[in-house]
C-alpha cells in the first residue's frame, strides 16, 4: 500500500472516530474533527520522520499546510473585522512556519520579509482611520468578500 494511501485511511479513520466520540459527548468535545485528524497524522508522521521511519516529507508539508489554512480560516472567522487588514501577513508567517519545519532550513531573509510585512500592515492599522491610509486598509479587508 502506497504512503497516501495509508495517510488518506488513517484521517478517514481518525476522523470517523473523532465523529463518534464528538456525539458521545458534545458537551466535553469541542473539536473540528477533520482539523485535529489531518494535525494528529502530520504530526505522527513528522515523528516517524524524525526517527528515520519514513521520509516522504511531501506528504507532511501538504498536511501541514492544510491545517495552517485551517488556523487562517478560525483566525479569520473569530477576528474583528478590523484585524482582517493582517490576513497576509498571517497567512506568509503560517506558510514560512510550515516551510521551515519540512525543510529543516532557517531563511532569514524570508523572516525578515515577513517582518517588514507586519510592520508595514501595522502602520497601516495604526493610521487605518488617516486619509492616505483608509483606503488601503479598507481593501485589504475586503479582499475576499465579493467574488
Amino acid at each position: 500500500m502506497s504512503v497516501i494511501t495509508v495517510v488518506l485511511l488513517v484521517i478517514t479513520l481518525l476522523f470517523v472516530t473523532l465523529l463518534i466520540v464528538k456525539k458521545i459527548a458534545p458537551e466535553i468535545v469541542k473539536i473540528c474533527a477533520i482539523c485535529v485528524a489531518v494535525s494528529l497524522t502530520w504530526v505522527s508522521l513528522l515523528a516517524l520522520s524524525i526517527f528515520g521511519y519514513i521520509d516522504d516529507m511531501l506528504i507532511i508539508g501538504i498536511l501541514m499546510g492544510q491545517s495552517s489554512l485551517g488556523i487562517y480560516y478560525l483566525l479569520e472567522k473569530k477576528s474583528p473585522k478590523d484585524l482582517l487588514v493582517f490576513r497576509l501577513p498571517v497567512l506568509l508567517t503560517l506558510t514560512l512556519l510550515v516551510f521551515t519545519v519540512v525543510s529543516a532550513s532557517w531563511y532569514l531573509d524570508a523572516w525578515l520579509l515577513v517582518l517588514v510585512i507586519w510592520l508595514g500592515v501595522g502602520l497601516l492599522y495604526v493610521y487605518r482611520n488617516s486619509e492616505w491610509a483608509k483606503g488601503k486598509v479598507k481593501s485589504m479587508i475586503e479582499c475576499c468578500s465579493d467574488w
